[in-house]
């Protein structure tokens, strides 16, 4: 497509949004580092699971890039909405038909929140304000409550929403 005279176009990409906002809140160094780099944020994700050089984690000949991709994908963005190792072992097998167990999940889980230490911690804390105020607030200082999060059955704590 071509602007009229007078105009510009404006491409955006919305590639990782999620990661980047993520990224932004926590502060985590080494995905700030990653982005300011221009760096190839789920290759690094990928070394944190598999503990494998970026070089290896970037090699696209290789016949396990994509397998290991796609659960490095599926688990970074797992994390950022509060994911178990038994629901990400779910969603890897129905979302890409991988099949890993729930204890392989927690171990891919826990290798992403070690290289990533600040998300892990900023997570943390954004719970324990959630436990103790009994809502969220977004940074323009919107309230979702929850009432069930101090609930010991974890299944309601989990789903804890402000919405019946």
């Amino acid at each position: 497509m071509i602007a009229p005279d007078g105009w510009s176009l404006l491409e955006c990409d919305y590639s990782q949004a999620e990661i980047r906002l993520v990224a932004y809140l926590s502060q985590d160094n080494v995905l700030l580092y990653a982005y300011q780099r221009g760096e190839d944020v789920h290759a690094i994700t990928t070394t944190a699971i598999y503990h494998i050089p970026l070089e290896e984690a970037k090699d696209k000949s290789r016949s396990d890039y994509k397998h290991r991709r796609t659960i490095a994908k599926g688990t970074m963005f797992g994390i950022m909405y509060g994911i178990a190792g038994k629901g990400l072992s779910r969603n890897l097998y129905t979302n890409a038909g991988i099949a890993v167990s729930p204890e392989e999940c927690s171990g891919y889980i826990g290798g992403i929140l070690g290289k990533y230490s600040s998300l892990a911690k900023w997570q943390d804390k954004m719970k324990k304000n959630a436990y103790n105020a009994m809502y969220v607030e977004t940074a323009l200082g919107r309230r979702r409550y929850i009432p069930n999060i101090r609930s010991r059955d974890r299944g309601l704590r989990s789903s804890a929403s402000d919405r019946p």
